[in-house]
C-alpha cells in the first residue's frame, strides 16, 4: 500500500499525476484500493476528482475563505466556495452575475448597520421563495447562493 507523502500533484491532459521525491505516476494513473496520499491536493476549478468508489478525507475540506467587501460589486464563480463578509456602516449592492458553469455557492454576510441588497444581472435566473419581498439581508444575517444551471441561482437566507 504506497503512501505519497508531501505528494505534489499536478493536471495534465485531463489526466491526474502524482509525483514525490522523483517518483512519477504515469498520465491517467490510478491510485489503487489501500493507496493514501498525505499533502495538499489543488484541482483548477474546471478539473475534477472522478472515483467509483469511497474517499476519505482525514483533515477538514470544508474550510471557506472569507473575502471581504467593502463595495459595491459584482459576484460569480470568482466568489465560490467564499464566504463574503460585509462590514459597512454605509449602503452597498451585492450584484450576483452570469456564470458560464454551475455546481457551486457563495454565502454573503451582513457584519455591520449598512444594508446589503443582492441584485442579479438580467442574464441571471433568480429562483427563491415567493415570500421573500426584500433582497435586503437582516443585521448579521446571511445569504447563499446556489448556481443551479449555467446562469441559474437559487438564492435563500435572511431577507428584511
Amino acid at each position: 500500500m504506497p503512501i505519497y507523502s508531501s505528494a505534489v500533484v499536478t493536471q495534465t491532459q485531463d489526466a491526474l499525476s502524482v509525483a514525490q521525491a522523483g517518483y512519477d505516476l504515469a498520465s491517467n494513473s490510478v491510485l489503487k484500493t489501500g493507496d493514501t496520499m498525505t499533502g495538499e491536493l489543488n484541482v483548477a476549478n474546471t478539473r475534477a476528482i472522478t472515483t467509483n468508489g469511497n474517499v476519505i478525507f482525514t483533515s477538514n475540506i470544508f474550510d471557506s475563505p472569507i473575502l471581504t467587501i467593502t463595495s459595491n460589486t459584482h459576484l460569480a464563480d470568482n466568489a465560490a466556495g467564499k464566504i463574503i463578509f460585509v462590514s459597512n456602516t454605509s449602503n452597498i449592492t451585492i450584484n450576483i452575475a452570469a456564470a458560464s458553469r454551475e455546481g457551486f455557492t457563495y454565502t454573503i454576510v451582513r457584519g455591520n448597520t449598512g444594508n446589503v441588497t443582492i441584485a442579479n444581472s438580467s442574464a441571471v435566473t433568480r429562483l427563491n421563495v415567493s415570500t421573500i419581498t426584500s433582497l435586503n439581508i437582516m443585521q448579521y444575517g446571511a445569504a447563499t447562493v446556489v448556481y443551479t444551471a449555467t446562469n441559474q441561482i437559487l438564492l435563500f437566507g435572511d431577507f428584511i
